[in-house]
């Protein structure tokens, strides 16, 4: 099982003492089980996107065709 560490840190503002830091920990045997932390994480820090994260096929990008209308 591998143990996974995420860190992310805000630089510290003009008006603040010092920066924030986030981190997550979390243990994963396969990919399957890192995506949903990984995505928890990047809300956690403050990003906002619908649908979820996935691997897909790597394919080649192919021009798509013209067509009359």
């Amino acid at each position: 099982m591998s143990k996974f560490k995420l860190i992310h840190e805000y630089e510290p503002m003009p008006f603040m003492d010092s920066g924030t830091k986030i981190k997550m920990e979390f243990y994963a045997e396969n990919l399957d089980d890192v995506l949903p932390q990984f995505e928890s994480f990047l809300r956690g820090i403050g990003y906002c996107f619908d649908g979820h994260l996935e691997f897909v096929e790597d394919k080649p990008i192919t021009a798509k065709k013209e067509t009359e209308c």
